[in-house]
C-alpha cells in the first residue's frame, strides 16, 4: 500500500523508478546540470512543507475545468482551504482529493 506522501508524488508526475527500490523520479529538470530529478520517498515533503505542498494545491485548482469533476456531487474545494487551515488539515484534504480523484478517473 502506498504512503500518502507516494501518493501525492504519483498525482503530481513522479514516477517510482525502475532499478532503485522507494526512489521516484520527476520528468522536472533540476536547474543544476538538467537532470531529472529524483527522491527517495521518504525525503518528500508534502506533509511538512508549503513549498512542496501548495504546488499541489494549484494543480487541484486547475482541475475546476475538468468537466467530470463538476458533473460529481462529491467535489470539494482544497484550495480555499490552504489560505486559513494549518499545513496539517490541507495536507489531510490533498489527499483525500486525490483518492476521491483516482477513483473518478477509474469510472
Amino acid at each position: 500500500m502506498k504512503t500518502d506522501n507516494e501518493l501525492i508524488a504519483e498525482f503530481d508526475g513522479w514516477t517510482e523508478d525502475e532499478h532503485l527500490q522507494n526512489y521516484y523520479r520527476h520528468n522536472k529538470q533540476n536547474s543544476f546540470r538538467g537532470i531529472p530529478i529524483g527522491c527517495f520517498y521518504q525525503n518528500m515533503m508534502y506533509h511538512l512543507s508549503w513549498d512542496w505542498l501548495m504546488p499541489i494545491v494549484q494543480k487541484i485548482h486547475s482541475l475546476g475545468n475538468d468537466p467530470k469533476i463538476w458533473e460529481s456531487n462529491d467535489f470539494f474545494h482544497v484550495d480555499n482551504k490552504a489560505i486559513w487551515a494549518p499545513i496539517e488539515k490541507v495536507y489531510e484534504d490533498v489527499i483525500l482529493f486525490i483518492k476521491w480523484y483516482n477513483q473518478l478517473k477509474e469510472v
